[in-house]
């Protein structure tokens, strides 16, 4: 369930995932079927230079806690996008550089803005 809300998040957006090693998304072949880009192995495009400087987002969903992931760190910092994290608990925004911090599961507060935004 939890998945479901993200991936029809995801699918409704156009956003891609990036699924670290630790996520529940990784390696489940999740939003496959939606044509959903779950990428695993992001580390190694966000190191390049020439992708990080023709690829500058203007928004990110962080879910859960902090990313472990440096070079996902580095490419935050260097392009200052808006970033939101949803998380369930704690503090996951260390730094306190996020637009918005959103208490809550995941995938239900995703699956709930899907739904939102599929009604119109």
């Amino acid at each position: 369930r939890e998945r479901l809300g993200i991936v029809t998040f995801a699918a409704l957006t156009g956003f891609p995932i990036l699924a670290e090693a630790a996520g529940q998304l990784r390696f489940t072949g999740a939003g496959i079927s939606q044509g959903v880009d779950v990428i695993e192995s992001f580390d190694t495009f966000l190191r390049s230079s020439h992708f990080t400087r023709d690829n500058r987002p203007d928004l990110i969903f962080q879910l859960g806690g902090a990313p472990t992931s440096m070079a996902f760190d580095r490419y935050v910092r260097g392009s200052t996008p808006k970033r939101i994290v949803i998380a369930p608990n704690g503090w996951p925004d260390p730094d306190s550089s996020a637009a918005r911090v959103v208490s809550g599961e995941p995938g239900e507060v995703l699956g709930r803005v899907a739904r939102s935004m599929a009604t119109g």
